[in-house]
């Protein structure tokens, strides 16, 4: 019994020492936590810049997703307005030739040659050359209407329109006023000169055979001649051309008269 008893005293005073060998030994989660404050500093300063480069890259992402968008928007903005100021240009060339062009002959419009032969009045005088007009009318169109038709007067026109533009040489320049009459305009060119142009129309016409239109009648043309004069308006020179045109049917039509009273 008293070997028992000092085994029991000896296993008693034994455990004391197992209990502080026991505390004695730390664990990795104690030596984590008696690190103390400044490893729980690094920690949340190594967790802040793991944060920080996280939203640097996110914002990296939408600047360059900005930047192809704004990119790609740019892009289709320029083709849409290419597009439109294709279409404007054509439109714009449409109408400024159905305003210049006569639709029946696609000679010039009344309005074009008129702007262009008083434009050319006033270059004349500027730079003190002279210009002609010539006034032309078609022989006895009315009774081409009359006896074939007017489907039958269009051609006559528009193959009229069409002779007298291709004998015109560069610079010159025809338009359609109205009805059968038709003006000329020759910048820098004397009235004897112009006598020749017109001479070359009225011949070249007159040897255009229209015999698949209207059989059995010949069409030819009649001219006047007209030179611009200090201080002419264009109204002052379309009268003059105008009354040796006149002058020119009453000699028997077929004929080219001047202003001063030659006609051929």
């Amino acid at each position: 019994m008293l070997l028992g008893g000092m085994l029991a005293l000896a296993l008693c005073a034994d455990l004391p020492a197992r209990q502080v060998d026991r505390v004695q030994a730390p664990t990795p989660r104690d030596h984590a936590r008696d690190a103390g404050p400044a490893h729980r500093v690094e920690s949340a300063q190594a967790g802040v810049a793991t944060g920080a480069g996280r939203q640097d890259r996110v914002a990296g992402q939408r600047l360059r997703h900005w930047q192809v968008g704004t990119f790609v928007l740019g892009g289709l903005l320029l083709a849409s307005w290419s597009v439109m100021a294709y279409q404007q240009r054509r439109r714009s060339g449409k109408l400024r030739e159905l305003v210049e062009t006569d639709l029946l002959t696609r000679v010039s419009s009344r309005l074009h040659i008129q702007e262009r032969a008083g434009k050319a009045i006033q270059q004349a005088l500027l730079d003190h050359v002279p210009m002609s007009i010539l006034m032309l009318d078609i022989d006895y169109f009315k009774r081409i209407n009359d006896r074939f038709g007017h489907p039958v007067g269009d051609q006559v026109l528009r193959r009229v329109a069409h002779v007298c533009q291709s004998s015109l040489g560069l610079g010159d320049l025809i338009g359609r006023i109205g009805g059968e009459e038709f003006l000329v305009v020759c910048p820098g060119t004397r009235a004897k000169a112009a006598m020749l142009i017109a001479d070359g129309l009225r011949a070249a016409v007159q040897q255009r055979s229209f015999d698949d239109l209207c059989p059995g009648m010949p069409v030819t043309i009649s001219v006047g001649v007209a030179q611009s004069q200090d201080p002419d308006s264009l109204g002052d020179l379309i009268e003059r051309a105008d009354t040796a045109l006149y002058r020119a049917k009453e000699a028997g039509r077929n004929r080219v008269a001047c202003q001063d009273g030659g006609v051929s």
